[in-house]
């Protein structure tokens, strides 16, 4: 009996829709992509070229790729938010900001200029530096693995918008 309570409610979850975060995955139909950075050590471009290949997109081919995506710039900031009872910053806001453009090979924008966003606060303890440094920076790489899933799924939907304008469009 438990065990069939136990189907019934998977079956439940897996016929509404529900998906674990992060297990979901990407309907690209992209097949070959190369990726501009205006810096060329950019971490975020490294973050994005992993989930792309990891989607089984080829990325930056010697080959005239399908499409160009271009990272313009990538900004991280970070800026107290919540002080402790003795004037010393107790939680700290975490920025990071990038903005890209999605060009087909033919040169046709298919995406302009576009901000992500990514934002955390996390705690700061003043008397241990080493741990507020490390959390800072697991924080940062996830925000530029979310900065990647964003920009994954904009290319997605912007590539299924202009294939089902072509498909309306012929006759």
């Amino acid at each position: 009996m438990r065990l069939l309570s136990i189907a019934f409610f998977v079956l439940v979850l897996t016929s509404c829709g529900f998906q674990l975060r992060g297990s979901g995955g990407y309907d690209l139909t992209a097949e070959s992509v190369s990726i501009v950075a205006d810096n060329n050590h950019s971490d975020f471009a490294d973050e994005l070229e992993d989930t792309l290949k990891s989607i089984g997109v080829e990325v930056n081919t010697m080959d005239s790729p399908q499409y160009v995506i271009r990272l313009n710039s990538e900004t991280t900031t970070r800026r107290p938010v919540a002080s402790s009872g003795n004037i010393t910053v107790s939680e700290y806001e975490v920025r990071l900001r990038a903005i890209f453009s999605i060009s087909s090979a033919d040169g046709e924008t298919l995406v302009p200029d576009t901000p992500l966003v990514a934002e955390r606060i996390y705690s700061f303890d003043a008397s241990n530096f080493v741990s507020n440094s490390e959390e800072e920076s697991v924080l940062v790489e996830e925000m530029r693995q979310d900065l990647a899933g964003q920009l994954v799924r904009r290319f997605s939907a912007t590539l299924r918008t202009k294939n089902a304008e072509a498909t309306a469009t012929d006759p």
